[in-house]
């Protein structure tokens, strides 16, 4: 598989590679997978590893986590790949080149980590510049967190707030084709100067800024931003209407992502000593792949690769590559925004079971807290892959309404045109898709490759005849950047392990009654004929590298993929699953409404899937297996053919602290550099004011030159304050004279401030309020135990420390009180008076929506408790909180929630130690962030008195370790682990995992080992 982008290093001989280490650096978890050349020649993947992910504390150095998924090849493997780690941790540990059986040729990797390479851009026209941007920084792999445009109807200082808030890693500035506008193109460079952007890494760092447009305007942009940002300029992305010219603009992400961002992530530049090859962000890698198999097989293909946080969807339809990333559309940290965007209707009507909706909303939460667990009940996993399909649906809708025809050019409506916003045409055209590909762990580690597939049929509605496969354990970002190595290795692993042929899906489109479709099969074994009535969903057999002959003939005004009523012949492959004929038709995809006709047993009317097939391969590679089920079933659709286990690697949550005494240290930073108030050695109070800056006040621009009639050259003359001048509102800021000064105009200032600066460009003014103080206090009673010049200070303590699972809203320091009388009793609006107001108030079960209303009301400081509804979250502050990330609400009274969503009681351990301190002074904290860079809501006591005795024997996660169920059906339960199998194990779900056996008070259960949580004393 060549590559079109990326070279071997010169010293690389492809010929001389035998064995090429890969990882991919996830936000979670880091993959590595071992590919080694047998007897044969033959090029073939042999392990799989996996690890933590370590960018974030304690270990804060990503190639630990390399390390330790390399660790695991190697021992599964029985050969050695690293180096003794007596060496020291400089050390490359990586063992190249192979020598003997020991060591490794080649070690490249991908990378994702941290939350990925984040982006803005910014053009003149929205649906044109700004596009191709966005464009090229995805194509570059990266997530495109806004585009900022001359005509995106955000008032300036809108878009100036934007930018200040998002703290990209770089941004991607567009606009004009050469020798097109300039004036458009300064206005947003006067934006960006006006916004002073921080990176979201080293805030002692200028942020990198790559122009890629109107090349007249280089000049002016470097005097605007030279001294503000660390400036680059390229080739322009769009130098005529008709032209994108995107690849150097990329070139230049990569090259500033692994020379700015990258640098300053924990461990990127030991990581990057050891690559062999530039390590490439994990989506650009996947879409050389997609680009590739598109090219050299001559065909159109969607490729989806759905995560935790994101979901990526590529497409080449007529030789046109497009990618889009939906950054808040993922399986664990951004399941509850899935919820929201789609909506819980939508999800509810492909669970086939009847679940009540607030348990629906519980269970989708309890999954973004914690997002590394895994299904363990059918019904669970049911309920994942209804709402992947969710996900992969709304991500294709932003992929079709991004992948489009460049606009502006001919027969694109002219610059008017785009500046009215107009939608274009899609390039992606259902009808004419030869294959789609999924990937991410939902789709390639689905039990049943069944379930894969139609998940994909599903959520993407494929119309006419469709080829369907999945990347079998999640690889092709690895063979990626293995292309660019080795591109002759990189095709064999593709075809040989990597792409798993589930089949192929014939869907007619159109038809409302009655027959829609006749076809005739001549198959391996004989002829077969099906007739397909309006509703129906067929399974035939047909085995990886078998093929069939069909002839089909659709009704009229159907169209099967030759035009409607046509009749067409095709060559069908099949695959793991086999041939699916779906007659449902289309936009949207119908799916029963009516629990009773989702829940089996299927109802007359009910959609249906014949099974005939008995798989006669063995389990380890079977992927349809129906034999235990005594032959032929028909299955209602949500019960689609659950076949075969697949196996998930290892897994462990780690627990929150819940503890007497721990040594706490708490970083107190500035948003920007300014001063710190305290020395190194200091004892401080909660209270007290350990380092303060100020922020740039806000911006308000105004366009003198066209207020007052004059050319922006001749400002200079009109202007009535200086520029650095103090201004008062009602102030005469400029004041012009015309027909020999007859009638004069004047514009006076509408803020207090200073005006900025005045561009002889654009005749625009930027006139900034007084910079915002702001004041970092120290949150804990302790000790200041390092200083960060310019930045703040850490402060230690010890501390009792309850750390919980989700919080809202910020910081309080206030006395604890108990008002629960046990654990799981719940706190309502009547267990709330007059004698709470300002305390930290501790509960015990759920508290209730009234109850926090109440208390909000008489400003308590802040709720402790066991659960609360993820139904009243979104109701008390008006939308779904569809990630994580907490802490910012404007609520009077700040929430920690201890165990979860739903009517959970508060773990015994936990109230008895809040009901210890009751009377003494707490720091509480609602702040949550579930991904890249963990925060969870806690209360401090520093003054908690000694500690309780901690049995040593059981620390960490070990047998007698005391853990927490964290997923249905054992969710919240407390118990302690009695045995811990080495061996995988098949949960009812039928994912493979491993295990640990936890007796709850007497019943002792099996659990995936995700499942749990250790209860840290």
């Amino acid at each position: 598989m060549s590559a079109h982008v990326g070279h071997a290093p010169p010293e690389i001989d492809p010929a001389s590679i035998r064995s090429v280490i890969a990882t991919d650096c996830g936000s979670t978890t880091t993959k590595a997978i071992l590919i080694e050349r047998n007897d044969a020649g033959e090029y073939r993947l042999t392990c799989r590893g996996e690890a933590p992910t370590t960018v974030e504390a304690p270990v804060e150095d990503v190639t630990r986590g390399v390390v330790n998924a390399v660790r695991e090849i190697q021992e599964l493997r029985g050969r050695r790949f690293l180096r003794d780690e007596a060496t020291g941790e400089e050390e490359l540990l990586i063992a190249k080149p192979q020598v003997g059986d020991d060591g490794v040729d080649v070690y490249i990797s991908t990378s994702s980590a941290g939350g990925g390479l984040q982006m803005m851009v910014t053009g003149v026209v929205k649906k044109m510049t700004a596009e191709s941007a966005a464009r090229a920084a995805l194509g570059a792999g990266a997530i495109v967190m806004d585009a900022i445009a001359t005509n995106d109807k955000r008032l300036p200082h809108e878009k100036i707030e934007r930018i200040r808030q998002l703290r990209p890693d770089m941004i991607l500035m567009a606009g004009g084709t050469d020798g097109g506008t300039e004036k458009h193109v300064v206005a947003v460079a006067e934006l960006l100067r006006a916004a002073q952007p921080r990176p979201r890494l080293g805030n002692a760092f200028n942020l990198p800024i790559i122009y890629a447009g109107n090349p007249a305007v280089q000049p002016e942009v470097e005097r605007l931003l030279g001294e503000k940002a660390a400036l680059q300029f390229v080739a322009n992305v769009r130098p005529t209407l008709e032209v994108e010219n995107l690849a150097p603009a990329r070139d230049a992400i990569h090259d500033v992502f692994m020379e700015h961002v990258m640098q300053q992530a924990p461990g990127y530049a030991k990581l990057m000593a050891w690559a062999d090859a530039p390590i490439m962000p994990t989506p650009g890698a996947m879409g050389l792949i997609i680009q590739e198999l598109a090219r050299r097989d001559d065909v159109d293909v969607v490729g989806v690769d759905i995560g935790g946080a994101t979901t990526d969807v590529f497409s080449v339809f007529g030789g046109v590559f497009n990618r889009t990333v939906s950054a808040n559309l993922g399986m664990s940290y951004s399941v509850s925004n899935v919820l929201a965007e789609a909506g819980i209707a939508q999800i509810q009507r492909w669970v086939p079971f009847d679940l009540e909706e607030h348990e629906l909303r519980d269970r989708i939460g309890n999954k973004m807290i914690r997002p590394t667990t895994i299904p363990q009940t059918l019904d669970e996993l049911k309920i994942e892959q209804a709402i992947s399909r969710e996900a992969l649906r709304l991500s294709f809708v932003q992929h079709k309404q991004f992948a489009v025809k460049l606009r502006g050019g001919q027969g694109g409506g002219g610059i008017g045109g785009a500046f009215e916003g107009g939608e274009g045409d899609t390039l992606v055209d259902m009808m004419a898709l030869d294959l789609l590909v999924g990937s991410g762990g939902v789709l390639s580690h689905a039990p049943r490759r069944a379930q894969s597939m139609m998940m994909m049929i599903d959520a993407f509605a494929v119309e006419g005849v469709t080829e369907l496969a999945v990347d079998s354990i999640f690889m092709m970002p690895h063979l990626g950047v293995l292309s660019t190595i080795h591109p002759a290795a990189a095709t064999e692993v593709f075809e040989k392990d990597c792409l798993v042929r589930l089949g192929t899906c014939v869907a007619p489109v159109g038809g409302k009654r009655g027959v829609v479709l006749e076809v005739e099969l001549t198959l391996p074994g004989g002829a077969r004929r099906l007739s397909l009535s309006v509703g129906d969903l067929e399974l035939v057999a047909l085995g990886e590298g078998e093929v069939a002959q069909a002839v089909m003939t659709p009704a009229r005004g159907v169209d099967v993929g030759a035009g409607p009523g046509e009749p067409l012949t095709r060559t069908l492959r099949g695959g793991q699953v086999g041939l699916v004929f779906d007659a449902r038709g289309r936009r949207p995809l119908p799916v029963p409404t009516e629990r009773t006709a989702r829940s089996p047993p299927p109802s007359a009317g009910a959609t249906r899937w014949a099974c005939t097939r008995a798989d006669p391969r063995p389990a380890a590679s079977s992927g349809h297996d129906h034999r235990a089920a005594g032959g032929p079933t028909r299955c209602a659709l949500g019960s689609l053919v659950y076949c075969r286990e697949r196996s998930m690697g290892d897994a462990y949550t780690p627990g929150l602290t819940v503890t007497r005494s721990t040594t706490v240290r708490k970083l107190r930073r500035l948003p920007l550099t300014g001063t710190v108030t305290v020395e190194r050695g200091a004892r401080v109070a909660a209270g007290e004011v350990v380092a303060r800056t100020e922020l740039p006040g806000k911006v308000t621009m105004q366009n003198l030159a066209n207020l007052l009639g004059v050319a922006p050259d001749e400002l200079a003359g009109t202007l009535a304050v200086p520029v650095g001048g103090a201004l008062t509102a009602g102030q005469v800021l400029a004041r012009s004279a015309s027909l020999f000064g007859l009638l004069k105009t004047k514009v006076t200032s509408p803020i207090a401030g200073t005006l900025e600066s005045v561009s002889a460009v654009t005749g625009m003014a930027v006139l900034r309020e007084p910079p915002i103080p702001v004041e970092v206090r120290a949150y804990i009673d302790g000790t200041v135990v390092e200083v960060l010049p310019d930045e703040g200070v850490v402060i230690e303590a010890e501390a009792a420390l309850v750390q919980g699972i989700f919080g809202l809203a910020g910081e309080r320091q206030a006395p604890l009180v108990v008002v629960a009388s046990a654990p799981d009793v719940v706190l309502d609006a009547g267990d709330l008076t007059e004698a709470h107001r300002g305390k930290v108030v501790v509960g015990g079960a759920r508290t209730t929506l009234a109850a926090l209303r109440r208390a909000i009301d008489l400003e308590v400081a802040a709720i402790v408790c066991g659960g609360f509804a993820y139904q009243d979250v979104k109701e008390l502050l008006g939308y779904d909180v569809g990630v994580a990330i907490t802490g910012n609400e404007a609520l009077a009274t700040t929430l920690v929630v201890t165990e979860g969503f739903g009517d959970i009681a508060m773990a015994r351990a936990t109230y008895e130690l809040l009901a210890s301190l009751a009377g003494k002074t707490a720091s509480v904290n609602g702040a949550t962030q579930i991904r890249a860079g963990v925060i969870r809501p806690e209360v401090v006591v520093t003054d908690a008195g000694p500690a309780d005795a901690v049995d040593e024997a059981v620390a960490g996660f070990a047998v007698g370790a005391p853990v927490r169920g964290i997923r249905a059906p054992y969710f919240g339960r407390i118990g302690r682990v009695t045995a811990m199998p080495h061996q995988l194990q098949v949960m009812p779900s039928e994912t493979k995992v491993r295990v640990c056996e936890v007796d709850f008070a007497g019943e002792i259960v099996v659990l995936p080992r995700a499942n749990v949580e250790v209860i840290e004393r």
